[in-house]
Protein backbone atom coordinates (compact mmCIF):
# COMPACT_ATOMS: atom_id res chain seq x y z
CA UNK A 1 0.00 0.00 0.00
CA UNK A 2 1.35 3.58 -0.70
CA UNK A 3 2.02 6.34 1.85
CA UNK A 4 -0.08 8.60 -0.58
CA UNK A 5 -3.41 6.66 0.50
CA UNK A 6 -3.15 7.93 4.36
CA UNK A 7 -0.85 10.05 4.51
CA UNK A 8 -1.70 13.16 6.42
CA UNK A 9 1.86 15.28 6.41
CA UNK A 10 0.37 16.97 3.19
CA UNK A 11 -3.10 17.77 4.65
CA UNK A 12 -1.15 20.29 6.93
CA UNK A 13 0.06 22.97 4.38
CA UNK A 14 -3.03 25.38 5.30
CA UNK A 15 -5.72 26.09 2.34
CA UNK A 16 -7.36 29.22 0.83
CA UNK A 17 -9.63 31.23 4.04
CA UNK A 18 -13.19 30.85 1.86
CA UNK A 19 -16.00 33.48 3.05
CA UNK A 20 -18.82 31.12 2.05
CA UNK A 21 -21.25 33.17 4.50
CA UNK A 22 -25.18 34.67 3.91
CA UNK A 23 -25.83 37.51 5.08
CA UNK A 24 -29.61 38.26 6.38
CA UNK A 25 -29.16 34.41 8.19
CA UNK A 26 -26.47 35.89 9.98
CA UNK A 27 -27.40 38.81 11.11
CA UNK A 28 -26.98 41.43 8.38
CA UNK A 29 -28.76 43.11 5.98
CA UNK A 30 -29.05 43.85 1.86
CA UNK A 31 -28.26 47.67 1.53
CA UNK A 32 -27.70 49.80 -1.33
CA UNK A 33 -25.27 51.75 0.17
CA UNK A 34 -22.85 51.74 2.81
CA UNK A 35 -23.24 55.41 4.65
CA UNK A 36 -26.61 54.07 6.45
CA UNK A 37 -24.86 51.15 7.83
CA UNK A 38 -24.54 51.43 11.56
CA UNK A 39 -22.00 47.69 11.80
CA UNK A 40 -19.62 46.95 8.92
CA UNK A 41 -19.73 45.67 5.28
CA UNK A 42 -19.52 42.35 3.78
CA UNK A 43 -19.15 42.85 0.06
CA UNK A 44 -18.14 38.85 0.01
CA UNK A 45 -21.19 37.82 1.95
CA UNK A 46 -23.66 35.50 -0.59
CA UNK A 47 -27.81 36.65 -0.91
CA UNK A 48 -27.93 40.37 -1.65
CA UNK A 49 -26.83 40.28 -5.29
CA UNK A 50 -25.68 43.29 -6.07
CA UNK A 51 -26.10 44.98 -2.76
CA UNK A 52 -24.10 44.74 0.18
CA UNK A 53 -24.55 43.24 3.38
CA UNK A 54 -24.23 45.50 6.40
CA UNK A 55 -23.48 43.32 10.00
CA UNK A 56 -23.87 44.40 13.33
CA UNK A 57 -20.21 45.80 15.01
CA UNK A 58 -18.59 43.23 16.91
CA UNK A 59 -19.24 44.09 20.62
CA UNK A 60 -16.95 45.84 22.52
CA UNK A 61 -17.24 43.95 25.73
CA UNK A 62 -16.34 40.91 26.78
CA UNK A 63 -19.48 38.40 26.98
CA UNK A 64 -17.82 36.03 28.96
CA UNK A 65 -19.93 35.69 32.30
CA UNK A 66 -18.58 35.89 35.54
CA UNK A 67 -15.29 33.45 35.59
CA UNK A 68 -15.82 29.62 37.44
CA UNK A 69 -13.22 30.38 39.73
CA UNK A 70 -10.98 27.57 38.87
CA UNK A 71 -8.12 26.75 36.49
CA UNK A 72 -8.41 23.37 37.13
CA UNK A 73 -7.44 21.02 33.88
CA UNK A 74 -10.15 19.42 31.91
CA UNK A 75 -13.22 21.12 32.82
CA UNK A 76 -15.98 22.27 30.41
CA UNK A 77 -18.15 25.04 32.71
CA UNK A 78 -19.68 27.23 29.84
CA UNK A 79 -21.35 24.41 28.27
CA UNK A 80 -22.86 20.70 29.24
CA UNK A 81 -21.31 18.25 26.83
CA UNK A 82 -24.21 16.50 25.21
CA UNK A 83 -24.40 12.75 24.23
CA UNK A 84 -23.72 13.27 20.71
CA UNK A 85 -25.07 10.66 17.69
CA UNK A 86 -22.17 8.36 16.32
CA UNK A 87 -23.30 8.15 13.30
CA UNK A 88 -21.82 11.63 13.05
CA UNK A 89 -18.43 12.50 11.80
CA UNK A 90 -16.32 15.96 11.76
CA UNK A 91 -16.50 15.30 8.14
CA UNK A 92 -19.92 16.83 7.47
CA UNK A 93 -20.60 16.01 11.25
CA UNK A 94 -21.90 18.28 14.70
CA UNK A 95 -21.06 21.53 15.19
CA UNK A 96 -19.90 22.15 19.12
CA UNK A 97 -21.53 25.14 21.32
CA UNK A 98 -18.83 27.86 22.13
CA UNK A 99 -17.04 27.16 24.89
CA UNK A 100 -17.66 23.34 24.70
CA UNK A 101 -13.77 22.33 23.82
CA UNK A 102 -11.69 25.26 25.44
CA UNK A 103 -8.65 23.59 25.28
CA UNK A 104 -8.85 23.05 21.33
CA UNK A 105 -6.27 25.13 19.70
CA UNK A 106 -6.52 26.68 16.05
CA UNK A 107 -2.97 27.05 14.51
CA UNK A 108 -3.02 29.85 11.83
CA UNK A 109 -1.09 31.26 8.86
CA UNK A 110 -1.64 33.68 6.10
CA UNK A 111 -4.11 31.16 4.44
CA UNK A 112 -6.18 30.36 7.52
CA UNK A 113 -6.46 27.20 9.94
CA UNK A 114 -4.30 24.48 8.68
CA UNK A 115 -3.80 22.64 12.04
CA UNK A 116 -5.19 21.73 15.56
CA UNK A 117 -3.78 22.03 19.00
CA UNK A 118 -4.29 21.05 22.58
CA UNK A 119 -3.57 23.11 25.73
CA UNK A 120 -2.22 21.72 28.56
CA UNK A 121 -0.67 24.46 30.98
CA UNK A 122 -0.80 28.56 30.25
CA UNK A 123 1.54 28.52 27.78
CA UNK A 124 1.98 25.02 26.40
CA UNK A 125 0.44 23.13 23.52
CA UNK A 126 0.96 19.65 22.07
CA UNK A 127 0.31 19.35 18.62
CA UNK A 128 1.62 16.82 15.92
CA UNK A 129 4.77 17.54 14.90
CA UNK A 130 4.21 16.61 11.13
CA UNK A 131 2.11 20.39 11.31
CA UNK A 132 5.35 22.25 11.59
CA UNK A 133 8.40 20.09 10.45
CA UNK A 134 10.43 21.75 8.50
CA UNK A 135 8.47 24.89 8.44
CA UNK A 136 8.84 28.72 9.62
CA UNK A 137 7.02 29.39 12.54
CA UNK A 138 7.40 33.77 11.98
CA UNK A 139 4.38 33.64 9.87
CA UNK A 140 2.24 31.04 12.28
CA UNK A 141 -0.01 32.19 15.43
CA UNK A 142 -2.35 30.49 17.57
CA UNK A 143 -6.31 31.33 17.86
CA UNK A 144 -7.40 29.93 21.79
CA UNK A 145 -10.71 30.32 22.47
CA UNK A 146 -11.68 30.33 18.58
CA UNK A 147 -15.12 28.94 17.99
CA UNK A 148 -16.31 30.13 14.22
CA UNK A 149 -13.01 30.88 12.08
CA UNK A 150 -15.13 34.15 10.22
CA UNK A 151 -16.77 36.03 13.21
CA UNK A 152 -15.00 37.33 16.06
CA UNK A 153 -17.08 37.21 19.75
CA UNK A 154 -14.20 38.41 22.37
CA UNK A 155 -13.57 35.23 24.01
CA UNK A 156 -10.87 34.58 21.44
CA UNK A 157 -7.27 34.83 22.14
CA UNK A 158 -4.72 35.20 19.49
CA UNK A 159 -0.76 34.69 20.59
CA UNK A 160 2.51 33.75 18.61
CA UNK A 161 5.03 31.05 18.90
CA UNK A 162 8.29 31.27 21.32
CA UNK A 163 9.55 27.68 20.61
CA UNK A 164 8.99 24.88 19.07
CA UNK A 165 9.95 21.53 20.14
CA UNK A 166 9.55 18.46 17.81
CA UNK A 167 10.03 15.44 19.31
CA UNK A 168 13.80 14.28 18.13
CA UNK A 169 12.87 10.92 16.73
CA UNK A 170 10.24 12.26 14.70
CA UNK A 171 10.45 11.40 10.66
CA UNK A 172 8.24 11.79 7.94
CA UNK A 173 8.24 8.94 6.55
CA UNK A 174 5.56 5.68 6.02
CA UNK A 175 3.37 6.03 9.39
CA UNK A 176 4.67 9.17 10.81
CA UNK A 177 6.10 7.85 13.65
CA UNK A 178 7.27 9.74 17.11
CA UNK A 179 4.40 12.10 15.59
CA UNK A 180 4.13 14.86 18.34
CA UNK A 181 5.53 17.95 19.61
CA UNK A 182 5.20 20.81 21.92
CA UNK A 183 4.56 24.45 21.41
CA UNK A 184 5.87 27.17 23.71
CA UNK A 185 3.65 30.08 23.42
CA UNK A 186 5.06 34.06 23.55
CA UNK A 187 3.20 34.67 27.09
CA UNK A 188 1.26 32.58 29.28
CA UNK A 189 -2.49 32.88 28.85
CA UNK A 190 -4.85 33.63 31.35
CA UNK A 191 -6.79 29.93 32.12
CA UNK A 192 -9.60 31.38 34.85
CA UNK A 193 -12.54 32.04 32.20
CA UNK A 194 -14.96 29.76 30.61
CA UNK A 195 -13.03 29.82 26.81
CA UNK A 196 -9.43 29.07 27.25
CA UNK A 197 -8.63 26.47 29.66
CA UNK A 198 -6.44 22.96 29.69
CA UNK A 199 -6.94 19.71 29.14
CA UNK A 200 -5.44 17.10 32.00
CA UNK A 201 -1.85 15.23 31.20
CA UNK A 202 -2.82 11.38 31.39
CA UNK A 203 -0.84 9.45 34.12
CA UNK A 204 1.54 6.97 32.58
CA UNK A 205 -0.35 3.78 33.74
CA UNK A 206 -3.95 4.67 32.29
CA UNK A 207 -5.19 2.97 29.45
CA UNK A 208 -8.48 3.77 27.59
CA UNK A 209 -10.75 1.32 25.53
CA UNK A 210 -13.25 1.82 23.78
CA UNK A 211 -15.97 1.44 27.35
CA UNK A 212 -14.13 5.23 27.57
CA UNK A 213 -15.97 7.90 26.51
CA UNK A 214 -13.62 9.51 24.01
CA UNK A 215 -14.40 12.54 21.58
CA UNK A 216 -12.10 14.21 18.88
CA UNK A 217 -12.78 18.18 16.99
CA UNK A 218 -11.19 20.43 14.79
CA UNK A 219 -12.02 22.50 12.12
CA UNK A 220 -10.65 20.26 9.18
CA UNK A 221 -12.63 19.72 6.08
CA UNK A 222 -15.71 18.51 5.76
CA UNK A 223 -15.98 17.47 1.94
CA UNK A 224 -18.75 19.45 1.10
CA UNK A 225 -21.23 18.13 3.81
CA UNK A 226 -21.15 20.88 6.20
CA UNK A 227 -19.74 24.46 7.61
CA UNK A 228 -15.78 23.64 8.47
CA UNK A 229 -15.53 27.59 9.54
CA UNK A 230 -17.61 26.11 12.88
CA UNK A 231 -15.63 23.82 15.75
CA UNK A 232 -16.70 20.32 14.87
CA UNK A 233 -16.79 16.99 17.56
CA UNK A 234 -17.37 13.84 17.54
CA UNK A 235 -17.75 10.80 20.32
CA UNK A 236 -16.01 7.79 18.86
CA UNK A 237 -14.66 5.03 20.40
CA UNK A 238 -10.92 3.58 20.51
CA UNK A 239 -10.07 0.81 18.49
CA UNK A 240 -8.01 -1.97 19.92
CA UNK A 241 -4.03 -1.47 18.11
CA UNK A 242 -4.68 -5.23 16.80
CA UNK A 243 -7.43 -4.38 14.44
CA UNK A 244 -5.85 -0.92 13.54
CA UNK A 245 -2.67 -2.72 12.64
CA UNK A 246 -4.26 -5.08 10.63
CA UNK A 247 -6.05 -2.36 8.60
CA UNK A 248 -3.33 -0.92 8.18
CA UNK A 249 -0.53 -3.63 7.03
CA UNK A 250 1.09 -4.09 10.35
CA UNK A 251 2.56 -0.41 10.38
CA UNK A 252 0.90 0.85 13.57
CA UNK A 253 3.64 0.93 16.94
CA UNK A 254 2.83 0.93 20.51
CA UNK A 255 3.23 4.61 20.61
CA UNK A 256 0.28 4.97 18.26
CA UNK A 257 -3.49 4.14 18.81
CA UNK A 258 -6.26 3.97 16.70
CA UNK A 259 -10.41 5.28 16.57
CA UNK A 260 -13.39 4.61 15.07
CA UNK A 261 -13.02 2.54 11.76
CA UNK A 262 -12.38 4.82 9.09
CA UNK A 263 -15.66 5.73 8.14
CA UNK A 264 -16.12 8.52 10.65
CA UNK A 265 -13.40 10.72 12.33
CA UNK A 266 -10.83 12.96 11.31
CA UNK A 267 -10.17 14.80 7.90
CA UNK A 268 -7.50 17.08 6.37
CA UNK A 269 -6.97 20.01 9.02
CA UNK A 270 -8.12 18.31 12.02
CA UNK A 271 -4.37 17.07 12.34
CA UNK A 272 -2.81 17.69 15.69
CA UNK A 273 -5.57 18.30 17.56
CA UNK A 274 -6.93 16.51 20.38
CA UNK A 275 -8.54 12.77 21.32
CA UNK A 276 -9.69 13.62 25.21
CA UNK A 277 -11.90 11.08 26.99
CA UNK A 278 -13.29 11.75 30.00
CA UNK A 279 -11.98 9.98 33.56
CA UNK A 280 -13.98 10.96 36.71
CA UNK A 281 -15.01 14.71 36.28
CA UNK A 282 -12.38 15.80 33.76
CA UNK A 283 -11.14 15.32 30.28
CA UNK A 284 -7.58 13.57 29.77
CA UNK A 285 -5.70 14.16 26.61
CA UNK A 286 -5.22 10.66 25.12
CA UNK A 287 -4.26 11.13 21.36
CA UNK A 288 -3.02 14.08 18.74
CA UNK A 289 -4.48 13.88 15.69
CA UNK A 290 -1.70 12.21 13.06
CA UNK A 291 -2.94 10.50 9.98
CA UNK A 292 -5.58 8.55 8.00
CA UNK A 293 -7.08 7.80 5.25
CA UNK A 294 -7.32 10.23 2.13
CA UNK A 295 -10.60 10.19 1.74
CA UNK A 296 -11.22 10.27 5.22
CA UNK A 297 -14.18 8.42 5.14
CA UNK A 298 -13.10 4.91 4.20
CA UNK A 299 -14.53 1.88 5.58
CA UNK A 300 -12.09 -0.33 7.53
CA UNK A 301 -8.95 2.56 7.83
CA UNK A 302 -9.25 3.88 11.84
CA UNK A 303 -8.23 6.89 12.15
CA UNK A 304 -4.22 6.83 13.76
CA UNK A 305 -3.42 9.41 16.36
CA UNK A 306 -0.22 9.44 18.22
CA UNK A 307 -0.42 8.12 21.91
CA UNK A 308 0.28 10.60 24.84
CA UNK A 309 0.80 8.06 27.61
CA UNK A 310 3.53 6.80 25.28
CA UNK A 311 5.39 10.19 25.58
CA UNK A 312 4.83 11.21 29.32
CA UNK A 313 8.15 11.31 30.17
CA UNK A 314 9.22 13.33 27.42
CA UNK A 315 6.47 15.91 27.78
CA UNK A 316 7.15 16.02 31.55
CA UNK A 317 10.65 16.43 31.08
CA UNK A 318 10.50 19.38 28.66
CA UNK A 319 7.76 21.05 30.53
CA UNK A 320 9.73 20.83 33.43
CA UNK A 321 12.78 22.00 32.29
CA UNK A 322 11.88 25.51 30.81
Amino acid sequence: MSPQSFDWNLWCLGKPHARVDTCTTRGGSCIRSNIHCDGYIDQYALGCRKNVCCKPAPSTVNPEPAHPGTDKCGLITRVQTRHLDPRLRVVGGDPALDGEWPWQVSFQNDRGHFCGGTLVSDQWVVTAAHCLYGQSISGVYLLLGEHHQEYTSNNERNTTIQKVLIHPNYSPEHGLPNDIALVQLSQPVNLAGHYVRTACLPQKDDVFTDTDHCYISGWGYTQGTGDNVVLRHLRIPITSTLTCNSSWDGVITDKQLCIGSGDTGACRGDSGGPLVCKRHDSFVLVGATSWGSSTCSELGKPNVFTKITAYLPWLQNELSAL
